[in-house]
């Protein structure tokens, strides 16, 4: 009988498990009782050595001491996957100030061009700007730009409400 391979979902872990102590005759601890772990496998469609690993972690916190607070969760869960090459979390923290800026003179930039995405990437020298102390807060957007983006806007919606 060939079974294949197949990760157990905690609920069937503990319903193994769960199993296995109510079959027990008293010494299952050193043996499990004949043919409960081949029934058990057919059950769960797992191989029988996984039975006995479910038990065996059980046995390893402390089951065969009256200790009924154990886990047989799969270990699997946050470990595997692809790894992350990059997060925000590695980020250096000093470095946000500048990629905020950055966005927000694109912002300034795609608003002067009525929402095209033609501009060139405005450069502002920020790493000087910023050994100076003259690196501000926020970009602001010229007043003109605002007021032409404004009216192009209530154009805009004046023209489809018509």
């Amino acid at each position: 009988m060939t079974v294949k391979k197949r990760n157990l979902t905690n609920s069937e872990r503990e319903a193994i498990l769960r199993e296995v102590l109510l079959h027990s005759n008293g010494n299952y601890l050193v043996r499990l009782p004949n043919g409960l772990s081949q029934t058990l496998a057919a059950k769960y469609n797992c191989h029988p050595a996984t039975v006995r690993r479910v038990l065996a972690l059980a046995k390893g916190q402390g089951v065969a001491n009256g200790n009924m607070k154990v886990s047989v969760a799969s270990k699997k869960k946050g470990r595997v996957g692809r790894k992350k090459a990059y997060t925000a979390e590695k980020y250096p923290y000093v470095r946000l100030d500048r990629t905020f800026m950055t966005l927000q003179a694109c912002l300034v930039e795609t608003i002067r061009l009525m929402g095209d995405n033609t501009y060139k990437v405005p450069h502002m020298s920020k790493e000087k700007k910023k050994r100076n102390g003259l690196l501000p807060k926020n970009v602001m957007c010229p007043r003109d730009v605002y007021a032409a983006a404004k009216n192009q806007l209530l154009a805009v919606d004046g023209a489809e409400l018509d």
